[in-house]
């Protein structure tokens, strides 16, 4: 296995910096490196590279880092692994409707995420697999697809709309596209938790945004598809990945912007309520916050109709 050390800059926003080659595991005792925040970059043959944040600090133990990298049999392309361990959930005291208050350890299993959001052409994809008589019930906003020009029938993207993101899924059918894709890739996929989302946006330190811990609405580069309006009340989203700033120190791209995503979870204990974590192409940065959760009545269409246009998913398996 070989490790490589890659030198975060976190002052205000967090990015990636030089890159030193540390040679296969185990390091060689006595390495030094100076205190900072870095990444762990694990790479072997057959194995899923592996990024691990680390918060070095001076002290005389050695610093100890176990990880497993999974086999890369079977995975398939566009999912990042997010690594077991424990992080610190809640504690941002401007987020609105958080999991916890203050700062809670928590442990998460390691798991795998999509780096992107579910694309609009991934969408019709299942939908054109979909016998037509359940088609009707799955449609997402009529923004992203139009019929087939041979066979109305069919859902096809609107041109240049294949890669902005699947916006206005039903929970029940982002459920439904996780069980389609888990029969085309043969893995059991699913929606992440609210703690394996949490965790894979904003890695062990916490951090309230992708990025760090500030917003800056005057930046001239925004970090993320928010806060905007569409021409003629349309969505304004923007095809994933396009914003490199919105992005996790574990790779996970659009956290902040583009279209909430539903995770599995309940609200106030309530099974009825559905929760939606990431901010949105409609949204202020107030509930962009990594901590911040929308609970969304399944039951209340009408609830559903109104914010659907910035709703979307996406998927995770073990």
């Amino acid at each position: 296995m070989v490790l490589h050390a890659v030198v975060v800059d976190a002052d205000r926003t967090w990015s990636l910096g030089d890159q030193q080659d540390l040679g296969p595991s185990p390091v060689t005792p006595g390495l030094e490196v100076p205190p900072g925040e870095y990444v762990l970059v694990l790479e072997a043959p057959g194995r899923v590279p592996v990024r691990v944040p680390l918060h070095l600090r001076r002290g005389p133990d050695p610093v100890v880092v176990r990880v497993e990298l999974p086999a890369a049999a079977g995975v398939p392309p566009g999912f990042v692994h997010v690594p077991p361990g424990e992080f610190f959930a809640g504690g941002d005291p401007e987020a609105v409707r958080p999991l916890f208050a203050r700062r809670e350890p928590v442990w998460v299993a390691g798991f795998f995420l999509g780096q992107h959001e579910v694309t609009a052409a991934e969408y019709a994809e299942f939908l054109d697999a979909l016998p037509a008589a359940e088609r009707a019930a799955h449609l997402p906003s009529p923004f992203l697809l139009a019929p087939h020009p041979d066979d109305p029938l069919r859902q096809v993207p609107r041109a240049g709309r294949e890669r902005l993101p699947a916006a206005g899924v039903r929970l029940e059918s982002a459920r439904a596209y996780c069980r389609w894709r888990s029969s085309v890739l043969g893995r059991a996929l699913r929606l992440p938790t609210e703690v394996e989302w949490e965790k894979a946006a904003r890695g062990p330190a916490g951090r309230f945004f992708p990025w760090g811990d500030a917003f800056d609405p005057a930046a001239p580069q925004p970090a993320a598809r928010l806060h905007q309006g569409g021409e003629d009340g349309a969505p304004a989203l923007d095809p994933v990945g396009s914003h490199p700033r919105d992005r996790s120190i574990y790779g996970v791209f659009d956290l902040a912007g583009n279209v909430s995503e539903w995770v599995e979870g309940r609200f106030e204990g309530e099974a009825r309520f559905g929760v939606l974590r990431g901010g949105s192409w409609a949204r202020g940065p107030e509930v962009t916050r990594l901590a911040s959760r929308e609970p969304v009545d399944s039951t209340d269409t009408a609830d559903f109709l109104r914010l659907r246009d910035r709703i979307g998913f996406r998927v995770a398996f073990d």
